[in-house]
Formats: structure tokens, sequence, C-alpha cells
């Protein structure tokens, strides 16, 4: 059995914004809107003159389901970005990357299985799913969201599978 217990959720950035009148974040009879994607970079004119947006990225639909000792995670993107998915142990040391790159499209799934770099079971305790989008944009530099959920693992049962009391090693 895992626990999932949430550590931190950082609040969300824009995904969208706008609206008529004057004040922050409106708009004063917009006239045009141009969007330069290649750079996420956004120009709106309007009349009393211009003003410049970077474009950044969100994570929605966030979902968290145990299975057996380890998780899958699930998730969409706003925009196209960079994301970084890493286990940690209480003492901040990572134990696993289940993600690390571009995914291929909006909608993502990560799993781990509770298992560390070199496929050995982790310690039962408490363990943390990090996972950071950048934007792929030249905001990048600028926009970042990270979503961490702390994790309560069971002690793994003993392997007798292998004859070697659990070892890593070749073959098996």
């Amino acid at each position: 059995r895992i626990d999932f217990f949430r550590k931190h959720v950082f609040p969300n950035h824009l995904a969208s914004f706008g609206g008529y009148g004057s004040g922050d974040l409106e708009f004063d009879t917009p006239t045009g809107i141009t969007i330069w994607e290649r750079f996420g970079q956004v120009f709106i004119a309007e009349r009393e003159g211009a003003r410049y947006f970077w474009i950044g990225t969100d994570l929605r639909n966030w979902n968290l389901t145990e299975t057996g000792r380890g998780f899958e995670a699930s998730f969409t993107l706003t925009e196209p970005a960079t994301v970084l998915a890493q286990v940690t142990n209480p003492g901040g040391d990572v134990v696993y990357w289940p993600f690390n790159g571009r995914p291929s499209g909006a909608d993502v799934t990560i799993s781990w299985d509770g298992t560390d770099f070199g496929g050995r079971a982790v310690p039962g305790g408490e363990y943390y799913l990090s996972v950071t989008i950048r934007p792929t944009y030249s905001s990048r530099n600028y926009f970042e969201k990270v979503l961490e959920e702390g994790l309560t693992l069971e002690e793994a049962p003993a392997d007798t599978s292998r004859g070697r009391g659990g070892s890593s090693g070749s073959g098996g």
C-alpha cells in the first residue's frame, strides 16, 4: 500500500487572462494581436499603445494513482515544455528519474515502480515526486512550475525469486 500526501503545490501560473477594461490584465479596446510562437511572445495592440507578454506553460488535469509499490502520474501540458520528474528521499537525494526531456504531446504519463536507478527496491518510508515544467520558448529562463507530491511506501517484500536475497546483479 502507498499513501500520498501533498508537501507543496506552487500556485498555478497564468494559462489565460484578459478582459475588457483599463486595469491590470485588462485591455482597453484591443485592436490587434501578434503571436510569435517560435520565441513564446505575444504582442497586443490597443488604444493607448501595445503590450508585450511571454508565453509560459502550465500543468493541468493532474492525476496520481497507486500502482503496486509505485505510482502512475498523468497530466496535460498547456504548451510545449521540458519535463523533469524525479523521486527523492527525505534527505533530498534523487533515487530515480521517471522522466527527463520533452514529451511528444500534451498528455504526459510517468510511472515509478519503487526501485532505484539500479532496479533495486528502495526501503519503505517517505519519498517525494517532483515534477518541474519549463516552456521550450525563450521564456524558459523566466518561467518554471513545480508540483511536489509526497509518497509513503511500505517496506518491499523479501525477494526470494533470485535466490540471492534480493541482491542486484545480472541474470536471475
